[in-house]
């Protein structure tokens, strides 16, 4: 400690004659309050009015540097941790994936705990930023006062720098590798729209992330719910989690409306009294009683018959049914979710039912209209079953230009014919056998050329991403040069008039 000291005052003494002792000054620092805290890893940064982020540096176990830095940070915890003056501590992060990072995505590797430290006004906005994938008994309620001071010297020796405000901003002296020093990362914004994860709908379809928006305000109302969409688009499992967000403590029931029998439907939905008929040897609770206090799920709505429509309608005007043979009306205490195919027979649904069932309507577009969305769910699916995957860009582009006629289903099988065979290196023979590749049409509705551009920006995305938008990395995941990358960005939209960066 009495070395590290040392050397820390020298390079103090000597901050003014170099910038790059300035550098090295702050990680010496950063490692020390890393080590008093039993932290794994450690970052300075800073806010920027636009809310981006700037790296000023990073440790690592042995004073090594974090490759990737912006990468491995969490933007959920930092924006929390920008809200409030206070030290900010996190635990059990790799439970909650909130928190996830885009290095974590891409590894596995997920951290435990993160604590975010704010500096004294005017460097408010500047942060030391630890976490570690190691499990810590408990985290000290106070500083010591070296721990202190070490943030009142950051903060002093980073009170004079100015910050650029383009979005793009020279890496400190130990970010850059020896070869590169004229290298530029682009800063991370935390106003990126980040996947939405609704229980297990999973999307990042702009127009999907709006309208789920909307849903999650009415979750807990008692208001029914209209979902539309081909089969396997993730109608069923965006109703489930409805039901779970809705805070009824009742059960989640099923009716498949397009299975029902006329001549047991009424007794289906609403049960019967004993005697009611030669084997009504005792009671029977219907769908709506055993949906008390929760939710009704009406399945393919579509595809009910006239008489469960009257019924259903009945129920919906009223808010009150009877048993079979029953002499008092029940009061209807439950939560009605619908859904419906896109493609329905003429005439054959009621308008007025459409309408009751319509208090809030969402469209769930087919995998070949978002295929955004295609990476997502698969590593989605992957996650659950704890694998992570290798896809080759071919294989991405592979996926991206198919057109998915089972939507969501497909991708299922797909996954579990990885996990069934222990291979995790998607490749274009286990499309092929799992997906019939060959035979499968592309799309009908947009050219080859269109679709192959769509899959290259999202390629281009995704790299960015995975790389905390550095694009020299990006351009080394891509296997492309850097001129050859402003070009696609300009080609795809993804460049801004004011600055010139995505």
């Amino acid at each position: 400690m009495n070395e590290d000291l040392l050397e820390i005052m020298s390079l103090f003494s000597r901050l003014g004659d170099h910038k790059r002792y300035r550098t090295q000054l702050l990680g010496k620092l950063l490692n020390l309050f890393k080590s008093g805290l039993s932290a794994e890893r450690a970052f300075l940064l800073t806010l920027t009015e636009g809310q981006e982020y700037q790296v000023w540096c990073s440790q690592s176990s042995g004073e090594a540097l974090v490759a990737n830095a912006s990468g491995n940070i969490s933007h959920h915890a930092l924006a929390l941790a920008a809200k409030s003056d206070s030290p900010a501590i996190f635990e059990n992060t790799h439970l909650d994936r909130r928190f996830r990072t885009l290095a974590e995505e891409e590894s596995g590797n997920k951290v435990r705990w993160i604590r975010v430290f704010p500096l004294r006004a005017p460097m408010s906005t500047t942060f030391v930023y630890l976490d570690s994938r190691f499990a810590q008994e408990a985290h000290k309620e106070k500083l010591t006062p070296l721990e202190e001071g070490v943030l009142e010297i950051l903060r002093l020796i980073l009170q004079e720098e100015s910050l650029p405000t383009s979005a793009t901003v020279t890496v400190p002296k130990n970010e850059v590798p020896e070869e590169t020093e004229s290298t530029t990362v682009e800063t991370q914004k935390l106003t990126i729209e980040d996947p939405v994860i609704f229980g297990s709908f999973v999307t990042r379809s702009p127009d999907l992330i709006s309208e789920i928006g909307e849903l999650e305000k009415i979750t807990a109302t008692d208001i029914p719910i209209l979902i539309s969409g081909e089969s396997g688009t993730g109608k069923e499992l965006l109703a489930q989690m409805i039901h779970q967000q809705s805070g009824r403590e009742g059960d989640f029931i099923t009716l498949h409306c397009g299975t029902i029998n006329e001549s047991l439907a009424e007794v289906e939905l609403f049960g019967h009294e004993k005697g009611a008929f030669t084997d009504a040897v005792e009671e029977r609770s219907g769908l709506l009683e055993l949906a008390s206090g929760g939710t009704l799920f009406l399945d393919a709505i579509e595809e009910s018959p006239a008489f469960l429509q009257a019924m259903l309608l009945s129920v919906l005007q009223t808010g009150r049914y009877r048993r079979v043979a029953g002499e008092v009306d029940r009061e209807v205490d439950v939560r009605i979710i619908a859904t419906m195919g896109t493609e329905t027979p003429g005439n054959q649904i009621r308008e007025d039912l459409i309408y009751r069932l319509s208090g809030f309507r969402i469209h769930l577009p087919p995998l070949r209209e978002r295929p955004e969305d295609v990476l997502l769910i698969l590593d989605h699916l992957l996650e659950s079953q704890n694998c992570t995957a290798v896809i080759s860009p071919e294989v991405q582009a592979l996926l991206l230009t198919q057109s998915w006629p089972g939507n969501g289903w497909q991708v299922r099988h797909l996954v579990q014919h990885m996990v069934a065979k222990g291979d995790m290196e998607i490749s274009e023979e286990t499309l092929a056998t799992v997906l019939d590749v060959e035979k499968a049409p592309r799309t009908s509705e947009a050219p080859v050329s269109d679709l192959l551009g769509m899959a290259e920006r999202e390629l281009i995305l995704r790299a960015l991403e995975e790389t905390g938008g550095n694009k020299t990395e990006a351009c080394q995941k891509l296997g492309i040069s850097r001129r050859t990358l402003y070009r696609r960005l300009e080609k795809h939209g993804l460049l801004t008039e004011e600055n010139g960066e995505s």
